[in-house]
Formats: structure tokens, sequence, C-alpha cells
């Protein structure tokens, strides 16, 4: 489906619950409102640099594996990519914010998030098949369960993030863990259910007591 170059607003679930397997968006477009392609077959999607923001669940329920994602993105509102098949993923730093279960149940292996990226909202990745990853120092938010559900055995943290939420990392592979000094608070089940056997820390960081499995031994320096 390839949609006129002159068009500039989609409006919400204009395409919705359809059969689109191939979609091009022009360049004119500057709105793609809520649900718009939701529940089709898309299996491959370049967004234009006119577009800012992915609206809620714009491309939710489809089939995309390839997404490239523009330089003129600064917004993904919830569900935006819920729900699609998504394995390789670089978000370029014009990104500065990924709502509620934006990329969540993809089956993503691979995640780049360039710096400039600020906020990653509740279960922004959950569910997934990530491996490793590394957050850069722009992100100064991460939202409850925002990478639970994975299989992520490296990770590492940004040196600006203040608070650990609840279930950010439940769920997942990690071996080792190193705190960053500008963490003051561990919430609860944060990084439950890995293989954990210690983790360094900044001495005087708020620890809740679920925060990590039993017999996990906390280093503080």
């Amino acid at each position: 489906m390839v949609l006129p170059k002159n068009i500039h607003t989609i409006h919400n679930s204009a395409f919705r619950d359809n059969i689109i397997e191939n979609l091009i968006l022009p360049n004119s477009l500057t709105t793609i409102g809520n649900n718009a392609f939701e529940k089709n077959k898309i299996k491959a999607l370049t967004i234009p640099t006119s577009i800012k923001t992915i609206k809620k669940g714009a491309f939710a329920f489809n089939n995309i594996s390839t997404l490239n994602i523009s330089t003129g993105v600064e917004k993904i509102e919830e569900y935006g990519f819920f729900r699609n098949k998504i394995k390789k993923l670089e978000v370029p730093g014009n990104v500065k914010e990924i709502n509620y279960r934006g990329f969540a149940e993809n089956t993503m292996e691979e995640l780049v998030l360039n710096e400039g990226i600020e906020i990653i909202n509740e279960s922004g990745f959950g569910a997934n098949k990530l491996t490793s990853l590394v957050i850069p120092n722009s992100v100064v938010k991460i939202g409850p369960r925002a990478f639970d559900l994975n299989k992520i055995k490296t990770l590492v943290l940004p040196n600006n993030l203040k608070v650990i939420e609840v279930g950010t990392f439940n769920v997942n592979e990690l071996e080792s863990l190193v705190i960053p000094d500008s963490v003051t608070e561990i919430k609860a089940n944060a990084f439950t259910n890995n293989k954990l056997t210690k983790v360094s820390l900044k001495t005087g960081t708020v620890v809740d007591p679920k925060a990590f499995d039993a017999g996990v031994v906390l280093e503080y320096r």
C-alpha cells in the first residue's frame, strides 16, 4: 500500500483491522492517529522524518520484523509497536520517550539505545528476548517492569539513574551487576528471578527487602 504523496493526516483507526502487508508512508505525512494501522500484517516499516509522535497503538498487532525509526520521531506512545516481530532495533537519540508497552511482546534479541533517550516507561521493552543491554547515560527514568521477562545476561545502567523501579529487570539471566553511584533506591522485585549471587552498590542506597532473590550478597562500596 502506497499512500498519496500529499497526504498529511491519517485519522484514528483509519486502516485498523485489515490485511495490509506492505506500507510506504510519504514524507508529507505529519500525523498518524491512534490505532491507525493496528491489527494488520505489515512486515517492514520506515517512519518518515515528518512524523514526531507514534500515537497509541498505531502499529500494534502486526508482523513488523524490520523497523526504521527516523530522526524526526520524538515520542513512542503506549502500545505503539506492541506485539510485532521485531528482532533487531536501533532507537535514535531524537526519541526522548518510550511509553507503556511501546515495544513489548516482540521477539527482540538486539537493541541499541542511542544517547539522547531520556525516559523508558512501564513495560516499554517487556517480554522480549534481549540478552545484553547498554542503557545510555541520557536516560533518567526507567519505569516498572520496563525490561522484565527477557534473557538479559549483561547490563550497563546509566550514570544518571536515581531509582530502579518495581520489577524493572525481573525474570532475566543476570549473573553480575554493578549499580551506579547515582542510584539512591532499588524497589521490590527489581532484580528477582535472575542468576545473581552478589551485587556491587553504593553505601547508603535504599534497597527494598524483596529487590533481590534471597541469598544475593550486597557488597557496599
